[in-house]
């Protein structure tokens, strides 16, 4: 049987796996669609839909080196 998991079990899973969504959002949106994705079929693994579904990984934020400033006076 599939157990709903909690808000923190989510934020968990993100940083464990160095994910890309926000949360509360993906929470959110499943509890309030009793664990139904977009086509009303159950979900049976929520660690699949955050990986496939939700995580962006074009949107993580990168380290990108900061510009040196260069004082040509």
């Amino acid at each position: 049987p599939f157990i709903h998991p909690s808000l923190n079990d989510v934020r968990i899973y993100k940083e464990q796996e160095n994910l890309n969504f926000d949360p509360a959002k993906f929470h959110d949106y499943y509890s309030r669609n009793e664990w139904k994705d977009k086509d009303g079929k159950p979900v049976k693994n929520w660690k699949n839909k955050a990986r496939l579904v939700w995580h962006k990984p074009e949107e993580q934020k990168e380290d990108k080196p900061k510009k040196k400033f260069i004082d040509y006076a």
